[in-house]
């Protein structure tokens, strides 16, 4: 199997592999393990083949129900993988009948949001990371956009495995570029989700300070990502099976 940092498909957008970072005490994370991306459009059968081949597994959905049911996963029909939907939100909270702010609205930060939304869901964070644990062959993990709540995830991948600060930060940051054809669509005339907005609203940005402040977080309150982990309930054991599948060694 031929490693990628981003897998280059048809059909779905910012599909990376969370392979090839340094860690810190040698070597480097493993590829063929994680991806993260997107919501697929579609699978088209160049696709399909190519997940096939690298052994993809299983398919982590994170999206409410409210959203599903406006797009429904293609994961979801693949009878070769396992599909799990473990929603961030409930249904009431996606289809936006909430108290969070707006995202297109001037003033809105994500860096503030993602610790919002990481301290009121530890129990989704524990019961994604035992899944991702439990995984047999390659599992992917995707949201809308596979950059905020995948992006929570990814961090916290990351971190476990002692991906240094700024490469957590870097791969967040990527995401802004890969989703450009994605982002043109949301502005459409017929698209309610940002149409009358432009491109320069906070929704699109993934810019450094979001994750950074994120991380500074759990740094204050945790001591860093493992402290955050373990307040989610997360087992060590299923730490260990993480950072095993990802790292490539056993921490005792």
């Amino acid at each position: 199997m031929e490693a990628y940092r981003r897998l280059k498909l048809e059909t779905i957008l910012n599909v990376r592999d969370l392979g090839g970072w340094p860690m810190e005490d040698g070597g480097t994370t493993k590829y063929g393990v994680f991806l993260r991306s997107a919501i697929p459009e579609e699978l088209s059968e160049k696709d399909r083949q190519t997940l096939r081949d690298y052994d993809l597994s299983l398919a982590v959905d994170l999206r409410g129900s409210f959203e599903i049911k406006g797009r429904p996963d293609p994961f979801a029909r693949e009878s070769w993988l396992e599909y799990k939907n473990i929603p961030m939100f409930d249904e009431a909270a996606a289809g936006g009948q909430n108290n969070y702010p707006s995202a297109f609205e001037k003033g809105f930060f994500w860096g503030d949001q993602y610790i919002v939304m990481a301290e009121s869901h530890k129990d989704w964070m524990k019961t994604v990371l035992d899944t991702l644990a439990g995984a047999r062959g390659a599992a992917l993990f995707h949201c809308t956009t596979g950059k905020d709540r995948t992006g929570i995830v990814t961090a916290v991948l990351l971190g476990l495995c002692g991906v240094a600060r700024e490469d957590i930060v870097a791969d967040y940051c990527v995401s802004q570029c890969y989703l450009l054809p994605i982002y043109v669509k949301y502005l459409l005339p017929d698209r309610h989700i940002a149409a009358g907005t432009s491109l320069d609203a906070p929704f699109f940005s993934t810019a450094p300070a979001n994750m950074e402040t994120l991380l500074d977080h759990f740094d204050k309150q945790y001591g860093g990502i493992n402290g955050f982990v373990a307040a989610c309930g997360v087992s060590a054991e299923t730490v260990n099976r993480l950072k095993a599948r990802l790292g490539g060694t056993e921490r005792k």
